[in-house]
């Protein structure tokens, strides 16, 4: 090595480029001024020979050096003292032949706003997916992708990728602020390659990681990806409300990931099995559970790796774009899981502002990036709770002696907030058990600011008391039954998700007892009883076909395929869905108890209940359900008023392939007390199945008729009494007469 180059070196620092083991790459790589000597250093894992490439200008000829070998591992330098220039390449040949033409990364001063990098740690920004990850650019001309990664605890990191065969310490990054930002200009990488941070923190060795900043990523990889960050975003537009009633919100709970298969490889391949799954079913909407590369468990979906990155599987987020958009063409709704609870790569503290930053700018890109037209916080416990699955002595009270998570209370109704300022039309669901009460009340200082609960204490409730064999449910009965105490301390959204198929992998025919024909009675009780339960609904893939696939097995297509055999069945679950989207009766406006009552909740013996639901203009129906498995061909029960009712579903019904128990004239009330009231009437209950009679007061015609009848009754009862008494006087007469004759006769025989 040249003598004056050689004492010109840091050793140190040289060593540290080596072992890929410094934070300020840039102090020794590139160009630097040292002693009035200009050097240049470069490094290039692997390589043999390394020229600098000094660009021509006018009549003057590009210049080739070689630099010399610093450090056998490929570290090359030279002295550049006497060139003039301010553009150079490199020209690097390896021992293979393979030859490349590359611009200096290190060339390329990196820098970040100051001022940005304060709010991101203060937890004001809410763009912080424009500010950090992989950027297609273009600097002097150059083009590539500026990197920026957020990792204070990081001693040092290498952007490995395509453009640099995944070799660590290839591309150095440089800590640019003490905020702990990391960043590297990579001329000639392109969107499209994938790549990954090596990252070394206290721990010995370094770990590779996904970008938790990129927007598209393949397993333990992100994709450079460059997004419309002024996209403004198209949500579905609201119908226009019904008088009296309130639009149907019924979602359909979709993994898009357990759908895949060899000829499906975007999301966009979906598009027309799901929407005509929604429109036979009447859903108005999908929600998707993820669109994320998940952990190595790739059952468990909500563990994932990035929350801006769109799984290159889905197509990635062009695909999803425009997969929402097809969507909102066919008039369905979109919403996504936002699984806060379960991010794993780094540990999110809420107290921090730079988690607020990060969870309240993802939320606001997701939403403007994909047009989303609402959201679930999934497991919301976790992060509420600072004792959730902890024991005695795992965990610290907050300042009040409390098991709250204050700033995750402080963080939420931030984000709920800001959510609502930014779009008003997104609807914010909360999904959770045990979570505060007021979620989803709209001010007060307890509120988080939902506008929905997902009420997975109904799920619960209902799959548990389903799953017991029916001669032992009358032991659950009454524990069933209290549901209705708690059906409006909240605006809940009634789901058969994903939250109980996943707890076992098992689907809900398949967790129900009995003979096949006895599961497909309880999927269907199971859905009746969805459907007009108070309350908006959400059925996961599968819950409505009858599907006996496992929970994420995969292909799970199977859940939109239509069983042959099971048609008749279906059609049930479709007509029972058609029902809720277009009865009023079963949303009305501003919902209440005064409009669904549990009219009788006292018969575990039948295991039957009845509902009296009523909308806000007096139209009434009354719905029950017998879960034994014994038909009531004479069940009575009482009703507040006197009217008819008159059977217009059940479950049971011929067309459906069931045993056809349906009471085809309408019955009117007698008026024989029953539970309470002054009427009662008397139906047919099939096993195991839901009738719904709609009642109408007696008319003014036929009220006069029961008059008529009542005083001809009357007529009647008092001809009968006349004729008993006439009957009862003559018998009495002829008696008395008979037993005078008697007396006479032996008055007569004295006398003889």
């Amino acid at each position: 090595m040249n003598k004056k180059l050689y004492s010109l070196m840091n050793w140190e620092q040289i060593e540290a480029i080596v072992y890929a083991d410094t934070a300020n790459p840039f102090s020794v790589l590139g160009r630097h001024e040292k002693k009035g000597e200009t050097i240049l250093n470069a490094y290039f894992p692997g390589a043999d020979k390394v020229y600098v490439v000094l660009p021509g200008s006018g009549s003057k000829r590009a210049k080739k050096i070689e630099m010399e070998m610093a450090d056998e591992s490929g570290f090359f330098s030279c002295l550049l003292t006497k060139e003039k220039f301010d553009k150079y390449t490199y020209t690097v040949e390896y021992a293979n032949t393979e030859k490349k033409e590359v611009y200096d990364p290190y060339a390329f001063p990196v820098s970040f706003d100051d001022k940005a990098a304060a709010s991101i740690r203060r937890g004001t920004n809410e763009v912080v997916p424009s500010l950090l990850g992989a950027k297609v650019t273009t600097i002097d001309g150059v083009e590539g992708t500026l990197f920026n990664v957020y990792a204070p605890d990081a001693e040092r990191i290498s952007v490995v990728g395509d453009f640099n065969t995944f070799e660590e310490g290839a591309h150095l990054m440089e800590k640019v602020t003490n905020s702990g930002i990391f960043a590297l200009f990579v001329p000639g990488a392109k969107e499209g390659m994938e790549y990954a941070y090596r990252i070394k923190g206290k721990a010995p060795k370094s770990v590779e990681i996904a970008d938790p900043f990129g927007l598209c990523g393949k397993e333990n990889r992100s994709i450079i990806t460059t997004p419309d960050f002024d996209k403004k975003p198209k949500p579905l537009k609201k119908k226009a409300a019904k008088a009296g009633e309130q639009n149907p919100v019924h979602l359909y709970e979709v993994d898009l990931f357990s759908l895949l298969d060899d000829k499906i490889t975007s999301c966009l391949d979906l598009l027309p099995a799901l929407i005509k799954h929604c429109k036979e079913y009447s859903y108005t909407g999908l929600h998707i559970i993820s669109i994320w590369e998940c952990d190595e468990n790739e059952k468990d979906r909500l563990h994932i790796k990035g929350l801006y990155s769109v799984s290159a599987r889905l197509g990635g987020p062009k695909a999803f774009a425009e997969f929402v958009d097809q969507l909102h063409a066919a008039d369905l709704t979109v919403s996504l899981n936002l699984p806060f609870a379960y991010m794993t790569e780094y540990t999110y503290d809420l107290s921090s502002g730079f988690s607020l930053s990060f969870f309240i700018s993802a939320a606001i890109y997701l939403i403007r990036q994909f047009s989303l037209d609402g959201y679930v916080i999934p497991n919301l416990s976790a992060i509420l709770y600072l004792d959730y699955g902890k024991r005695d002595g795992e965990w610290i009270p907050n300042e009040y002696g409390g098991n709250l998570n204050l700033a995750c209370v402080r963080f939420l109704k931030k984000l709920n907030a800001k959510i609502a300022k930014l779009f008003p039309y997104v609807v914010k669901i909360a999904s959770s058990n045990g979570v505060l009460d007021h979620v989803t009340t709209k001010s007060g200082k307890d509120s988080l600011l939902f506008d929905y609960v997902l009420n997975n204490g109904f799920e619960e409730g209902l799959i548990g008391y389903l799953m017991l064999d029916p001669f032992y449910r009358n032991g659950r009965y009454h524990e069933f039954a209290s549901m209705i105490n708690y059906a409006f301390v909240e605006d809940f959204i009634l789901p058969l998700s994903s939250t109980v198929s996943s707890k076992d992998y098992a689907s809900l025919l398949m967790r129900m007892p009995g003979t096949l024909e006895d599961k497909v009675k309880n999927v269907i009780l199971a859905n009746a009883f969805l459907t007009v339960y108070p309350g908006k609904k959400l059925n996961f893939m599968g819950t409505d076909t009858f599907c006996d696939e496992a929970y994420f097995a995969n292909p799970y297509a199977d859940s939109l395929k239509e069983k042959k055999n099971l048609s008749a069945q279906i059609k049930c679950i479709k007509d029972l869905f058609a029902i809720y989207d277009t009865k009023g009766i079963l949303r009305p406006e501003g919902e209440s108890a005064k409009n669904f009552t549990l009219l009788k909740a006292d018969d575990p013996t039948d295991n039957v209940l009845i509902f009296k639901r009523e909308d806000n203009d007096k139209n009434i129906e009354y719905i029950l359900f017998n879960f034994s498995n014994s038909v009531m061909e004479k069940y009575s029960f009482g009703i507040p008023a006197e009217g008819k009712i008159k059977e217009i579903f059940t479950t049971d019904d011929e067309k459906y392939k069931k045993d056809g128990a349906i009471n085809k004239n309408a019955i009117a009330t007698k008026e024989i007390p029953m539970d309470g009231f002054g009427q009662s009437v008397t139906v047919k209950i099939p096993a195991m199945g839901m009738t719904v009679f709609s009642y109408r007061p007696f008319t003014e015609k036929e009220l006069k008729d029961i008059a008529h009848k009542k005083y001809l009754e009357k007529v009647r009862y008092v001809e009968q009494k006349k004729k008993e008494i006439e009957e009862e006087k003559n018998r009495i007469i002829a008696e008395a007469c008979k037993d005078a004759e008697m007396k006479i006769k032996e008055l007569e025989k004295i006398l003889k």
